[in-house]
């Protein structure tokens, strides 16, 4: 197999750890821009009917959760391989990956219940 062939675990590895990397990147990115416009006094996440606000926390949060998806399924098809030198990767970017999407969807759900169009 090649050295860059998907098919190979420690390949696998090192891409998911890439993926959970830019997932925590997009999770960092969705609570910023939820949490600019949460208003502790009416303790709502406040935004203009016209903005484009809410289809960009729909998007991040689309993204950061397919980036979370694809860390977590490939970190843990290679882990526990006998082939794979990088199993440490693989167990990290399985588990970065989880904590991701549920700390994405814990976010959404900040913007969601919370939401209050001005």
């Amino acid at each position: 197999m090649a050295k860059g062939s998907m098919r190979r675990f420690d390949t696998q590895a090192k891409y998911a750890l890439y993926a959970s990397v830019a997932g925590l990147f997009g999770l960092v990115g969705l609570a910023a821009l939820v949490m600019r416009n949460y208003r502790k006094a009416e303790v709502a996440v406040v935004y203009s009917r016209d903005s484009m606000f809410a289809p960009v926390v729909f998007i991040a949060t689309a993204v950061t959760l397919l980036l979370a998806a694809t860390a977590a399924m490939m970190g843990f098809n290679s882990a526990g391989q006998k082939r794979n030198e990088k199993n440490k990767q693989s167990w990290i970017a399985f588990f970065v990956g989880t904590a991701t999407a549920s700390l994405a969807i814990i976010v959404f759900s900040v913007f969601w219940f919370y939401k209050l169009k001005i």
